[in-house]
Formats: structure tokens, sequence, C-alpha cells
């Protein structure tokens, strides 16, 4: 008798089809927010886990949390200032996603 699996796993692709240049131009620069928060985040935590590998006294190891990320999208947001122009709630949804991965 074979196992059954216990979950299903099933993809659902959407298309942005905006009505207007403005409207795509508009979701094409709110990705490019998500893709820099998604990097600098990601190369910050790098960092701070290769200081805390070469020394684990001195450095303690980068919490990869939603709401202890969020912090630091606070103080990105302030840095770039062109950033403050898209949303804040789907930009820093982004860092839910490097949260769970």
């Amino acid at each position: 008798m074979s196992a059954q699996p216990i979950y299903t796993h099933r993809q659902i692709t959407y298309r942005l089809r905006p009505g207007s240049r403005d409207k795509a131009t508009k979701l094409f620069q709110q990705a490019g927010a998500c893709r820099k928060v998604w990097n600098e985040t990601l190369a910050k935590n790098q960092e701070q886990m290769e200081l805390h590998r070469e020394n684990p006294e001195e450095f303690e190891k980068p919490s990869t949390s939603f709401m202890s990320m969020g912090v630091g999208f606070t103080k990105l947001r302030k840095e770039l200032d062109w950033l403050q122009d898209y949303s804040a709630s789907i930009t820093r949804y982004t860092l839910k996603y490097q949260a769970d991965a």
C-alpha cells in the first residue's frame, strides 16, 4: 500500500494588464522598489552573518524575523527618499517573503 500525500500544492500565475502606460510604469517602479528592499535587506543580513561567523563573541546572529527586519525597513525608507514615493505596505511585505525564505 503506497502512502498518499498529505498536502497538494498548486500554482497560480497572474498576469497584470494595466489599462494605461502610466499604470504600467507605476507597477514596474513598485516592483523595482520591492527588489531594492529585498536586495538591501539580504545583503545586510549576509554581512551580519559573516561578521557573526568570524567573531561570534562580539557579533550576535542576525534576526531574520519579519518584525526585526521591519525596523531596518523604516531606516532604509528614511535613507532613500525615493522609496517613500511607493506604497510602504506593498514594499514592506517583501520582507515577509524574505523572513519566510
